[in-house]
């Protein structure tokens, strides 16, 4: 079964670690067994931290995938136990054990969601959250194309050095001009993710990655210019 699945990642941090903005969103079409993506799209953002866009941006991603491909399921990333958004209501809403700021939010949210999915009525769009290996896929997408497109931008500007925040449980590693990404959950050892860089990186700065002191089980990317 070909599942769709979107996620907004990667983070842009201040010098204290803490995060400026999430750099973009990535949606992904995976086959079995499950492990890389067969299709992406990723597009630049900069989100502000307390955007609710991005989850809009994930849906309108996962239904250009779904139509382009002919998926009828589609993996969003709202922890809800994968209640169909077409059989949600606000009266089933409140069966859920959210608080009540999460439960304020959905309540715009969801009416939001089944406007921009309205012509889509026949796919299954399931509020799974992290519960779905393929949200977790999408997760890392977003994590490893979000770093490409940061290092792409610092080699532009004049920046000596910057921080980069990868997701949860995952490292990254440069070889030539590839940048693979990779799980570090016990049990997601075999799912990595590749992606083609800008050549020459290895020749023109460096990467140092290590872990976030202020956020436990994620890891830091500082970009920094050789020399």
């Amino acid at each position: 079964m070909r599942i769709v699945a979107a996620d907004s990642g990667g983070a842009i941090l201040e010098r204290n670690y803490e995060p400026i903005c999430i750099v973009g969103t990535a949606a992904v079409m995976v086959e079995p067994p499950y492990r890389k993506p067969s299709a992406v799209v990723w597009k630049a953002f900069e989100y502000n931290l307390d955007e609710r866009t991005p989850i809009l941006n994930e849906l309108s991603f996962c239904l250009e995938l779904s139509n382009k491909f002919g998926v009828n399921v589609i993996h969003l990333d709202i922890s809800l136990g994968g209640v169909n958004l077409f059989d949600l209501d606000v009266k089933k809403l409140s069966s859920y054990k959210i608080s009540l700021k999460g439960r304020k939010v959905l309540e715009k949210l969801i009416p939001q969601l089944k406007s921009v999915a309205k012509d889509f009525k026949n796919l299954k769009i399931l509020l799974i959250g992290k519960e779905s290996l393929v949200v977790r896929v999408a997760e890392l997408t977003a994590g490893l194309y979000g770093l490409s497109h940061t290092i792409n931008k610092f080699l532009n500007s004049g920046n000596k050095e910057i921080l980069y925040g990868l997701p949860k449980m995952c490292s990254i590693s440069l070889d030539k001009d590839y940048l693979t990404i990779r799980s570090l959950e016990p049990s997601e050892f075999d799912i990595s993710i590749t992606v083609h860089s800008s050549k020459n990186i290895l020749g023109s700065i460096e990467l140092l990655e290590y872990p976030n002191p202020v956020a436990s089980s994620f890891r830091v990317i500082k970009i920094k210019r050789q020399g």
